[in-house]
């Protein structure tokens, strides 16, 4: 899924390159329903030169991290916790079911569930925590992602969210992680610098 989102060739245990963010890709560890982990984890920032150089292939052009978003029962609550964090509302999550508070230091979108939707079963299945990926693209890489996940079977679907129109990948569990990918014409931060999460976030 995650190989015809970004056009790349996607290999367990060689990460996804992009400014803001390293996705790694780890080897499924069978759950005990005999089911694949399906779950994001955010981990500490590593300067660190990556021990497996990145190829062209891994890297997907002209993609870029816009956010990472957090879900979370009760937003306020949960921007006041954050330290040294200031937050705006920003537009409702359409493709996730919840209304979102944008903020930082680094690029977060804090999520709070507001209908029954993909946000409201993470939130069961996992608790708080990473459960999205927001991620610039190009406008024809949008377009070529839908055509490829269409070839896959996998169900996309697009609506307005934090940052314009997006297209989330809407891979199974309902409880995601979820992709979204917002066309770079569409994007609110289209043309402009934003700062990304500086770590790296493994799926």
């Amino acid at each position: 899924m995650l190989a015809a989102a970004f056009g790349v060739v996607v290999v367990a245990g060689r990460p996804i390159s992009l400014p803001g963010l390293l996705l790694e890709v780890v080897e499924d560890e069978p759950a005990q329903s005999g089911g694949a982990a399906d779950r994001l984890e955010m981990a500490a920032v590593d300067m660190r030169p990556l021990a497996v150089p990145l190829t062209d292939d891994q890297a997907p052009a002209g993609a870029r991290l816009l956010a990472l978003g957090w879900a979370t029962v009760d937003a306020d609550r949960a921007a006041a916790g954050w330290a040294d964090a200031r937050w705006t509302t920003a537009a409702r999550d359409s493709l996730l079911g919840a209304r979102a508070l944008l903020g930082g230091p680094d690029a977060i979108v804090l999520l709070e569930p507001d209908t029954e939707g993909r946000l409201a079963a993470a939130l069961a299945r996992h608790g708080e925590g990473p459960a999205a990926l927001y991620v610039e693209v190009r406008e024809g890489a949008a377009a070529g992602a839908r055509a490829r996940l269409a070839w896959l079977g996998v169900r996309v679907s697009a609506g307005p969210g934090p940052f314009g129109a997006g297209i989330a990948v809407m891979g199974t569990p309902p409880s995601g992680p979820t992709l979204i990918l917002v066309p770079a014409s569409a994007s609110m931060f289209a043309g402009r610098s934003r700062p990304g999460v500086r770590g790296t976030i493994r799926a």
